[in-house]
């Protein structure tokens, strides 16, 4: 990411992410999604959000559609702000929630290669239940907003 850190406006983050204002509110008031860069503190505060957020958002716009409800989109955005603050996504990376698709038990995040090998496993591939390419919703992000992460 460049040395200034681009800020997104409540309007920037619904364009950018395909998520609807209900699903924005209420995901900011529950705090699934945390804004980065300023909450709000008050009446006449605007929330501002990074780059970070926005894949947050996107990804729980993705699993929403699959069903995934408020608890289970948090138990995958803990796991995805972890792997966050260890490395940058990578073009390649894949998350995989394996068990029932609304209460997900076990999460795995890694390049395609990675969960090629993983994929050797006996029960790796009979429990996974989806796959979200991290890697593409990064990639169209970028895009999209002319930032890099």
């Amino acid at each position: 990411m460049s040395a200034k850190r681009v800020a997104y406006s409540f309007r920037d983050v619904l364009k950018a992410t395909s998520a609807s204002r209900s699903q924005l509110i209420h995901w900011t008031n529950t705090n699934l999604i945390l804004p980065d860069i300023a909450d709000t503190a008050g009446t006449g505060h605007a929330r501002r959000f990074s780059f970070q957020n926005l894949v947050e958002v996107r990804i729980a716009v993705v699993l929403a559609g699959f069903g995934l409800r408020v608890d289970g989109l948090r138990f995958v955005l803990g796991h995805l702000r972890s792997q966050l603050r260890r490395r940058r996504p990578m073009r390649d990376d894949v998350l995989v929630l394996n068990g029932n698709l609304r209460h997900p038990k076990q999460l795995w995040m890694g390049t395609l290669q990675e969960f090629l090998v993983e994929c050797r496993r006996p029960m790796f591939l009979a429990q996974a239940g989806l796959f979200v390419n991290v890697g593409a919703i990064v990639g169209a992000l970028e895009a999209s907003t002319n930032d890099r992460w």
